[in-house]
C-alpha cells in the first residue's frame, strides 16, 4: 500500500501583480531602455540523499535549490507523483520494509520550466535485524587466519583456501578435509591475491586467482594476471585460461581474472580487473582467448588512457538462471598517480547480449556480491558511511537485511550496525550469509566469520 507522505507546512507563494501603464508618446519621444527580465531554470544545489531506516519509523528526503523566482516542487515515488508531497521536504510515517528499495526524486518548476532531481532509495530494516546474526562455531569457526574461505559447494561443503600450503581444499561441516572434486585431493594454488569458486550445473568447478601486480599491489590500474582452472567431476584438471602481466603492461588479449560466475549458455565469465570488463571464457577449450562481453565503465571513463584509471574494488556473481550481476568502483587522477581525485560507482544487471543496465545496491557501489538462487546480496555503505548488508529480488526491491548504524571503525557485526571490515565469504545451501572480518594487513584474510540468517523470503 503506498505511504501517505506527511508534509512539512506549504511553501508561501507570492503573487506578482502586473500593472499595465499607458504612456503616450511624442515624435521625439521613446520607451523604456531597460532590458526584459530573463528566467533561467532552477537549479538544483543539493539533491536528495539514500535513506536507511527501521521499519516503523519516519524517513524524510530533502532538496536544495538556487532559482531567480517561484519555484513549485513535487514528488515522486518510483517514477509517479504523489499526493500533496510539493514542498522542498518529502517525509513519510511508519515506514515498512515493503517500501524498501522505492526511488525518490523530485522535480522543480519555476517560470522558465521544470528540472528533475537525481533519485534517491529507501532502504527499510527489519525489526530485530541484528538477532540474525551469529558468531560462527564449529568447523567455520575454527578455520582460523591462514584458511580462508571462499564459498560453499550445493551440499554444504567448504572450499577452503590454504594460504601457506598454496592450495584449494574442501572441508565438510564435520570438519573432514575430503577430496576436492574425484580424485584430485587439492589444487594446488600460486601466490595469490584472492580466489574464487564457482560450482557449474555442468558438475565442474570453476577457480580463478588473480596474481599481485609486479609493484605488490594491486589496487592500481596494474594487475599480474592469474589463471583460471577447471575441475572435472572425475578430479581432471585444466587451465583455461592463464597470463602474467609485466608492469605497465596492458597487451589485449591478456587478462587478471578477479571472481567467476557462470554466463549466458553455460559460458564462465570473470572481470578484468585493469580494465574494468567483463570476460566470457568457453568451458570447453584450455589455453582459449577470452572474448570481451560488456564494459563496465561509462564515459568518460571509456575513452581514459589505462593510467588514469584507478580500480577500488570489483565484485561480480550470478544467480541460479545465469542472469549476471557486477559492480565496480573507478576512480580517476589528473597526473596519473595517486592520490584518487574523483570515484564513480557502476552496478549492473547484464543481459544475454551484454546490454547493461544500471541498477543501484546502495550509495556506494558493492563490496562484494553474492547470489543464492535468484536473489543477489550486495555489501554497500549507506549515505552515512555505515555498512549495509542487502538482498535484491528478482522483481529489483531492495530490502536492508543487516546493518546501517552503529559504529564506521569497529569490527565485526554491532548492536545496530556492522562494521567497516567485514566482506562476503559465501553462502550456504540453506541460504545463511557468511561474512568474514577483515584483518588489517592486507593480507586478505579473515580473523573470524559471522552467520547472517535473513528473514524468509
Amino acid at each position: 500500500m503506498p505511504i501517505d507522505p506527511i508534509l512539512k507546512a506549504p511553501l508561501s507563494r507570492r503573487t506578482l501583480s502586473l500593472v499595465t501603464v499607458a504612456m503616450g508618446l511624442s515624435a521625439c519621444g521613446g520607451g523604456s531602455d531597460e532590458p526584459t527580465p530573463t528566467s533561467e531554470l532552477p537549479q538544483i544545489t543539493e539533491h536528495p540523499t539514500d535513506v536507511t531506516a527501521s521499519a516503523g519509523e519516519s524517513a524524510t528526503f530533502r532538496v536544495k535549490v538556487n532559482s531567480s523566482g517561484p519555484v513549485s516542487y513535487q514528488w515522486l515515488r518510483n517514477g509517479a507523483s504523489l499526493d500533496r508531497a510539493t514542498t522542498s521536504e518529502l517525509s513519510l510515517a511508519s515506514i515498512e520494509t515493503t517500501d524498501s528499495g522505492s526511488s525518490f526524486s523530485v522535480r522543480v518548476t519555476n517560470a522558465a520550466g521544470s528540472v528533475q532531481s537525481n533519485a534517491a532509495t529507501l532502504l527499510v530494516h527489519p525489526r530485530g535485524g541484528e538477532e540474525g546474526i551469529a558468531l560462527a562455531s564449529g568447523t567455520l569457526g575454527a578455520l582460523g587466519r591462514s584458511r580462508t574461505v571462499v564459498g560453499f559447494s550445493k551440499s554444504g561443503d567448504l572450499f577452503v583456501w590454504e594460504r601457506a600450503a598454496r592450495q584449494l581444499t574442501r572441508v565438510t561441516t564435520e570438519g573432514q578435509t575430503i577430496p576436492l572434486q574425484g580424485a584430485l585431493q587439492a589444487l594446488k594454488l600460486d601466490v595469490s591475491w584472492k580466489v574464487a569458486v564457482l560450482e557449474h550445473p555442468d558438475g565442474n568447478l570453476y577457480v580463478t586467482e588473480t596474481y599481485l601486480a609486479p609493484s605488490g599491489q594491486i589496487n592500481t590500474e596494474h594487475g599480474g594476471g592469474g589463471k583460471l582452472h577447471r575441475i572435472s567431476t572425475d578430479g581432471s584438471h585444466a587451465v583455461l585460461y592463464q597470463a602474467v602481466i609485466s608492469f605497465g603492461e596492458s597487451p589485449a588479449g591478456k587478462l587478471t581474472p578477479i571472481g567467476v560466475a557462470q554466463g549466458p549458455s553455460g559460458n564462465i565469465c570473470t572481470l578484468h580487473f585493469n580494465s574494468p570488463t567483463l570476460y566470457k571464457i568457453p568451458t570447453t577449450v584450455t589455453q582459449t582467448t577470452p572474448s570481451k562481453f560488456a564494459d563496465l565503465l561509462v564515459e568518460p571513463f571509456e575513452q581514459l588512457a589505462i593510467v588514469l584509471r584507478y580500480t577500488v574494488s570489483l565484485s561480480l556473481t550470478s544467480t541460479s538462471s545465469g542472469k549476471i550481476f557486477a559492480s565496480s568502483t573507478a576512480g580517476q587522477s589528473a597526473s596519473g598517480i595517486a592520490p584518487v581525485k574523483r570515484y564513480d560507482a557502476f552496478d549492473y544487471e547484464l543481459s544475454s547480449d551484454g546490454t547493461r543496465t544500471p541498477i543501484k545496491f546502495g550509495a556506494t557501489s558493492a563490496y562484494d556480491l553474492i547470489a543464492h538462487g535468484e536473489y543477489v546480496y550486495a555489501l554497500v555503505k549507506n549515505e552515512q558511511g555505515y555498512m549495509c548488508l542487502v538482498r535484491r529480488s528478482p522483481e529489483g526491491s531492495m530490502q536492508l537485511i543487516a546493518g546501517g548504524s552503529g559504529s564506521a571503525t569497529k569490527r565485526g557485526p554491532l548492536p545496530g550496525g556492522l562494521g567497516n571490515w567485514v566482506r562476503l565469504a559465501g553462502v550456504t545451501p540453506e541460504g545463511r550469509i557468511i561474512l568474514g572480518d577483515l584483518a588489517l594487513d592486507e593480507t586478505g584474510e579473515y580473523l573470524q566469520y559471522f552467520v547472517v540468517t535473513p528473514p524468509a523470503i
